[in-house]
């Protein structure tokens, strides 16, 4: 959270609908706390595609449960870098 923007927007297909502003954000990742882990996880096949200022980041979860089952998920990512100052 520490590195999101304010006017994040966020959409999970576990989400009734999109997760928008930096406060939604932190109450929809609140609402986990405690609810799963993961001791050890891969990333696997990270692409990143730029388009300017903005880079799209696709790859593979892989999270190992502590009774070593795997969770996989398909992710996306988009951000948009803006320059401070």
């Amino acid at each position: 959270m520490e590195i999101s923007a304010e006017q994040i927007t966020c959409f999970n297909p576990s989400a009734e609908q999109f997760i928008t502003g930096i406060d939604e954000f932190r109450e929809y990742l609140l609402s986990f706390n405690g609810t799963f882990s993961f001791p050890a996880y891969e990333l696997q096949n990270p692409k990143i595609r730029w388009f300017g200022n903005t880079g799209i980041l696709n790859f593979n979860f892989v999270g190992y449960t502590e009774d070593c089952k795997k969770e996989k998920w398909n992710t996306s990512e988009v951000n948009h870098f803006i320059q401070e100052g």
